[in-house]
């Protein structure tokens, strides 16, 4: 009777230094993952503000595609509906059927909103 008691004990024992290890594990890998997406938050937004200092809102579709060519950026390119679209890895320059360059500040808003 003894036995089982001693053994029941250091299972439980083992299985509450398992349990806490694992927690502490996962503690340290979101606040490390928390950290490195805040990191990448940050440049993202970077881009966006030097990218916006370089555009000015009169810039239309063709200056701006000529630009990223002579600097090798890759985008995509998207009709959808009246609008150009213009998509970069984390981020997109709407035009409109004008080929100039849309106020994305009311767009972002916007999808916030229909999110």
């Amino acid at each position: 009777m003894e036995a089982t008691w001693k053994k029941l004990f250091w299972f439980t024992f083992a299985l509450f230094l398992i349990s806490n290890a694992y927690w502490l594990y996962s503690t340290f890998d979101n606040a490390i993952s928390h950290a490195y997406y805040a990191s990448e938050c940050e440049a993202c937004k970077k881009d966006v503000v030097n990218l916006q200092k370089i555009f000015q809102p009169n810039s239309t579709k063709e200056e701006t595609i000529n630009f990223l060519k002579a600097k090798n950026i890759e985008y995509e390119t998207v009709e959808k509906g009246m609008e150009n679209i213009l998509v970069f890895k984390s981020f997109e320059l709407v035009f409109n059927q004008n080929g100039q360059l849309k106020d994305n500040k009311n767009q972002n808003k916007n999808q916030k909103t229909k999110q």
